[in-house]
């Protein structure tokens, strides 16, 4: 079962990051000029992705590990009990990134609706114009 969510994860994770470029592509192509909120936004999502990536390239080579042949070395109980927490702790974080990551996604491309799709003017991540300030 845990090999299945690492590879999940791997997935899900290298998919986000093709769709952040394909967001950045969209967003540099609109009339709207959008604030460094925004893309600081894009920026911490991406690192996210790439966390889970890096964590669940982790989870996938600790399952890969034969603790079952461990029985041939001293201490192989200890062994098998630090891969447990190893891979329960693994699977916590990035089942947290996971999720923080599609929220913030979320809210990222229904802000970008917001302000491409339905043109709203007086929002937070729409650069002040030059004409506003003076």
């Amino acid at each position: 079962m845990l090999p299945y969510v690492a590879s999940s994860g791997i997935a899900a994770s290298v998919t986000v990051l093709a769709l952040m470029l394909n967001l950045l592509g969209l967003s540099r192509r609109s009339d709207a000029d959008l604030s460094k909120i925004f893309y600081r936004r894009v920026q911490w999502i991406g690192r996210q992705a790439s966390a889970m990536f890096v964590g669940s390239l982790l989870l996938l080579l600790t399952l890969a590990f034969p603790a079952i042949e461990s029985d041939a070395f001293d201490g192989a109980s200890n062994f098998v009990v630090a891969q447990f927490y190893v891979t329960s702790a693994l699977t916590a974080v990035l089942s947290g990134l996971a999720v923080s990551m599609v929220l913030m996604l979320q809210s990222t491309l229904s802000d970008l609706v917001a302000v491409l799709g339905m043109k709203v003017k007086d929002h937070y991540l729409l650069a002040p114009s030059s004409d506003q300030e003076a």
